[in-house]
Order: C-alpha cells, then structure tokens, then sequence
C-alpha cells in the first residue's frame, strides 16, 4: 500500500470512529466524531412514534408491541453542527444496556491511533 492509500485509511478509520462527551464538555467547534446526547423531555404518546428502519429490529419490536399509552424520553444528540431528536421508551434503554454489558468492548482493541487522537486534534483537522 503506498503512502496516499495509507493516509486515506486512517483518516476513513478516524471518521468512523466516535467519541463521547458529557455534555457540559462538549461544543460544536468539534468535528462530527464528537457527540453528546441528552434527555430533554418525556412525552406520553397513544401510539408509537414513526420508526425507522435503520432502527435495530429488537428496539422496532419494543416500539410497536408493547402497551400503550407509554411514555418516551425525547434524546437529543448532538454531533459536530449537527442534531438529532429521537423518542425512547425505557425498554429500549434496557435493551441498549444489556447488549452492552453482554458484549462490552476489548480494551485494548483499538489502536494507539484512536486513543492518542485528541479533541485538540479533532478541532484542528476541521
């Protein structure tokens, strides 16, 4: 792989990879890798909201068949200038959480590049 191709990996791998912020930590002077969520509202809802289908199969399921009224907590994520508003129940939550503690990351999988890639270097790649 010569020099070009090798640059234009690590920068696809530093793209992909995301990193989160507490919200009193985050800004958007940080590039879209950078995110922070939070929860703004509830909302009680007669009927499920209009899922998506890059929603995984599991949290559509939860949406769609379980009781209601029920009530959904309105997450606003915040990535580089951009925003997202979605609405979740706690059993997608709890979902999300047992997943995760199912399968929690290897430490050490990734690579020294994503642990040495600051903020700083972030703001200064944008």
């Amino acid at each position: 792989m010569d020099q070009q191709q090798n640059t234009t990996v690590q920068h696809r791998k530093r793209q992909n990879a995301s990193f989160y912020l507490q919200p009193a930590h985050w800004s958007p002077r940080y590039d879209a890798s950078f995110f922070t969520i939070e929860i703004t509202a509830r909302e009680t809802l007669s009927a499920p909201p209009e899922v998506t289908r890059a929603l995984h199969p599991e949290l559509r399921r939860i949406a769609r068949h379980r009781p209601h009224p029920a009530c959904y907590y309105v997450v606003k994520i915040l990535y580089g200038h951009n925003e997202k508003i979605v609405l979740r129940r706690y059993a997608q939550f709890r979902w999300l959480y047992d997943q995760v503690t199912r399968f929690p990351p290897e430490f050490g999988a990734l690579s020294a590049e994503y642990h040495h890639y600051s903020a700083t270097e972030a703001y200064n790649d944008a």
